[in-house]
């Protein structure tokens, strides 16, 4: 079976598949929109609704339990938001040093995340604030 992926981090959707995996990276795109011309937001979440994926692997770098994912930019917002309702899994690559950050515009609640991956740093009343808001947590090492 291949799956297919679309995430941030390409690095860690090959680590994570045991199966062929298509990987399509999303955040240059998004973060220096100057460098791709002809790739509009438009057409970004139009590719994006018309794919089923399997997982997608959400980075972010603003995040908390209680506001939840955030984002700088509408144009990101509107992108993670498909990339979330094109997948049967989800998951937020979130990094600990980001955690009670917020930015304007809200993607989604961590709820809404199948799984959070972040790293040891993550303080232990963050911790019991994500399971208290229903998600599934998983510290890396």
């Amino acid at each position: 079976m291949q799956r297919r992926v679309l995430a941030a981090f390409l690095a860690v959707c090959l680590l994570l598949s045991l199966t062929p995996v298509t990987a399509l990276a999303e955040e240059d795109v998004l973060s220096s929109p100057d460098r791709y011309t002809d790739v509009s937001l438009e057409d970004a979440v139009a590719y994006l609704r018309g794919l089923r994926l399997t997982m997608a692997f959400v980075g972010t770098n603003v995040w908390d339990a209680h506001h939840g994912v955030t984002t700088s930019t509408p144009a990101k917002m509107h992108y993670k938001r498909q990339l979330m309702a094109s997948a049967d899994k989800t998951f937020l690559l979130a990094d600990s040093s980001k955690y009670a950050k917020f930015s304007p515009w809200l993607v989604a609640g961590v709820e809404r995340f199948d799984h959070i991956i972040t790293d040891g740093g993550l303080p232990a009343e963050a911790q019991a604030a994500l399971h208290n808001a229903g998600t599934s947590l998983r510290v890396a090492d």
